[in-house]
């Protein structure tokens, strides 16, 4: 077996922890590297770009700003709504009633076929329908 020398060993001692000094904190050593080099000149920033013109800003692009009034279609009462994006009124309507309780005009302002909410059969008298199928 070849044996190292003690001066061999100790440089390699030396060298490995500066190596591990600077890997764990390498601004233990550029602070020193300044002292003996100078500092940098000053290096001013790039110009910035101007920001884009985003125009206005609206919170609620709404297609149908008539949709928010107070409505009566087809015998329901619909509240306005204060909502960004109301509900369509006569959706609302027929929805409550039964698309197949609706009259013809309300049904063809929404996009429903007649038989999409089957609402039927008052089982308690209370005048609305309590059966509602789903198929």
């Amino acid at each position: 077996m070849k044996k190292f020398s003690v001066v061999g060993l100790l440089i390699s001692a030396v060298t490995l922890s500066v190596i591990a000094l600077f890997l764990y904190d390498p601004y233990l050593l550029y602070s020193r590297f300044f002292d003996y080099t100078g500092m940098p000149a000053y290096q001013a920033p790039p110009n910035a770009k101007p920001k884009p013109d985003m125009g206005e800003i609206t919170v609620c692009a709404e297609q149908y700003p008539e949709w928010r009034k107070a409505y009566t279609i087809g015998g329901i009462d619909i509240q306005a709504s204060d909502a960004c994006n109301p509900d369509n009124p006569y959706e609302v309507a027929a929805f409550v009633r039964g698309t197949n309780n609706v009259i013809m005009p309300v049904l063809m302002r929404t996009q429903l076929s007649d038989d999409a909410v089957i609402k039927k059969d008052d089982l308690d008298g209370d005048g609305d329908p309590d059966n509602i199928p789903l198929e």
